[in-house]
């Protein structure tokens, strides 16, 4: 979170390079007929600050910032070449086999609001591809709201050649909110069939359980080993440095929040490449132990389960925070049941038994294993008895409502084994 010294900080950086401060904390827009350019500009043009040129088609003009970055380019911890080719791994498992990194469009935008909906622009449109040799990352910028139509039509015609979309959060924010503004210019979405990796949906589910946040803020600096300058601006304060560009024409703001998706975008490449590492399996080198949990969880979901049960066994071989540790545990376990393979479940039951004061699941297991499938009544009403005395004895974690449950439903099962206990003994005799 950006506290108020942050934001000081912020814009002291802005005004030393003459930026001035004039925006509300929740500023409109101005109408398209206010703002300006050329006419009554306090500071350099964008052209003059971002490589790149401007571009006129049959709607009009607008800004396309440039720039390439050969294969061997360093972002964090992946060079883009190996990045885009580990990452294929991940494209594969989360967004299926048709989706070939070296032919899809890396998307993000820069929007005049996050609500979305019609009154939302996206005034800046980051688009990183492959060609050739190098990544090459377009900038797609208007210099205002009638330059909408001219760079909306480019970038159709540059998403055509593609075949493949990766965003973060992009199929919540991004790509709805492009269709909208393309359809209010009478235009359609020409990826609206072709496969898209939302990088956000896999991060959650291999880096949720350790991160506190999966923004890709927070993933660049726990996970990707990227730092970002100086240069760099807080996402929620683009639009009002925007709309105090339409206002004063002065474009060194912009060049902070071209930065600002120059950085989201190859950190995106970044991450898939990351990904691709992490499903390589539970051997991949410097996996952390509450990742290797996580990875367990997104095999198991998939079905497989060699790999989620060693994904599993290395996350417990590892020190693992209380909580982490208690589910790898159940769930592992879980696993094992399913699998039938009594004897690695059964030495987890014991273990939690014994170690975790909290529940009583794994008691509850012991005695059905020991009652269904080894017809050893005498062993499972001794641990069923334990789970009784734990549920009873006072600062047991539940409440009394919860315990009152367990306790009838210990109950019930302890007289049902004293009768085969019974039962068992009259046969003996």
């Amino acid at each position: 979170m950006t506290t108020n010294s942050d934001l000081t900080a912020i814009w002291s950086r802005l005004e030393r390079l003459g930026v001035r401060q004039g925006w509300s904390a929740a500023p409109e827009p101005p109408a398209p007929e206010t703002t300006t350019t050329a006419r009554s500009r306090r500071g350099p043009a964008i052209e003059e600050l971002e490589p790149g040129r401007l571009v006129d088609n049959a709607r009009g003009r607008f800004f396309l910032g440039e720039r390439r970055y050969p294969l061997d380019h360093g972002h964090g911890r992946l060079p883009l070449g190996d990045a885009l080719a580990h990452g294929a791994r991940a494209a594969a498992e989360f967004a299926g086999p048709r989706l070939d990194l070296t032919r899809a469009a890396f998307i993000d935008t820069e929007t005049t609001g996050l609500a979305g909906g019609t009154g939302t622009y996206t005034f800046l449109i980051g688009v990183g591809r492959v060609q050739d040799d190098h990544f090459c990352l377009e900038q797609y910028f208007m210099r205002d709201h009638g330059e909408e139509p001219a760079m909306l039509v480019a970038l159709r015609e540059r998403l055509a050649g593609l075949t493949g979309v990766v965003s973060f959060n992009g199929r919540a924010f991004d790509m709805p909110l492009l269709d909208t503004r393309l359809t209010c210019n009478r235009l359609s979405w020409p990826l609206a069939d072709a496969p898209h990796l939302d990088l956000l949906l896999p991060a959650r589910r291999l880096w949720r359980a350790r991160l506190d946040s999966c923004a890709l803020g927070s993933l660049e600096s726990h996970v990707l080993g990227v730092r970002r300058t100086w240069e760099d601006v807080p996402g929620h304060v683009i639009p009002s440095l925007y709309f105090q560009y339409l206002q004063d024409g002065d474009a060194r703001s912009m060049s902070c929040v071209f930065y600002h998706n120059v950085i989201d975008i190859l950190s995106m490449v970044t991450l898939a490449g990351v990904m691709g590492d992490r499903l390589a399996g539970p051997d991949a080198p410097d996996l952390h132990a509450v990742d290797q949990y996580s990875l367990g969880r997104l095999y198991e979901s998939w079905g497989r389960v060699d790999e989620a049960a060693a994904a599993y066994r290395r996350a417990l071989a590892d020190a693992l925070p209380p909580d982490i540790q208690q589910a790898a545990r159940r769930q592992f376990a879980l696993l094992c049941k399913r699998q039938e393979w009594w004897e690695e479940a059964l030495t987890i039951w014991q273990v939690v038994v014994v170690e975790d004061h909290t529940t009583i699941y794994a008691h509850v297991e012991i005695a059905k294993y020991y009652e269904h499938r080894v017809r050893d009544p005498d062993t499972a009403a001794h641990y069923t008895r334990q789970a009784l005395d734990r549920v009873t004895a006072t600062g047991f974690p539940a409440t009394r409502a919860e315990c009152r449950a367990l306790r009838d439903e210990l109950e019930h099962r302890l007289r049902r084994l004293e009768r085969k206990q019974s039962s068992r003994s009259e046969t003996d005799t």
